[in-house]
């Protein structure tokens, strides 16, 4: 049986006007259930099972998301947010807007936790004569790195509260316990909201 190019091309289209869409990309959705919801942005290649991994560039399991722009979530309505080497690709405006929504989207009680090439790290592992590398300021499109203070103080302004320095791989928070690549140069904090 030859299938035509006009029939090919009809069943095509419904089948991508039936996707959720934003800007041409798949759309993240919550589950329905009320499992907890766990949104893992800017992740990459990494997939954390059971989260609701997004980034903007597309790759198998992952849902696009532009986080400068309004998440396509409802307010109070995500669980847990984490993200690693992330914040430090957006200038100090554009991570306090982020941060905002992130505020916005989570529910009470709701926590994130970002792991970033901290300022302080750096400079005490070039102190050490450890090998840093050259980029970690410059390089991979990195804007700002945070010290400690900067960091914690950002996460206030927003309305952030309980925030905390973590060692790798520990967290109060199961989550997010030994969820991080563990890179030399880190920073790792978790606020509630």
């Amino acid at each position: 049986m030859e299938i035509s190019s006009r029939s090919l091309a009809s069943k095509l289209w419904r089948r991508i006007r039936a996707m959720p869409l934003v800007r041409g990309f798949y759309r993240p959705r919550l589950p329905q259930d009320r499992n907890p919801t766990r949104l893992h942005l800017g992740c990459g290649y990494t997939i954390f099972p059971g989260w609701i991994n997004t980034d903007i560039l597309l790759s198998p399991g992952v849902a696009y998301l532009d986080v400068r722009k309004r998440f396509p979530f409802p307010g109070a309505s995500v669980d847990v947010i984490y993200c690693e080497e992330f914040i430090e690709h957006f200038s100090q405006k554009d991570a306090f807007l982020w941060l905002k929504e992130c505020h916005r989207v989570l529910r009470d009680d709701g926590r994130i936790g970002i792991g970033t090439p901290g300022l302080r790290e750096a400079f005490t592992g070039a102190a050490k004569d450890e090998k840093i590398p050259v980029n970690v300021w410059e390089g991979y499109g990195h804007k700002l790195l945070y010290s400690p203070e900067l960091l914690e103080e950002t996460l206030e302004l927003v309305g952030f509260r309980a925030i905390a320095r973590q060692f790798l791989g520990v967290s109060p928070q199961g989550e997010l316990c030994r969820i991080e690549a563990g890179k030399p140069i880190r920073l790792s904090v978790e606020a509630f909201k």
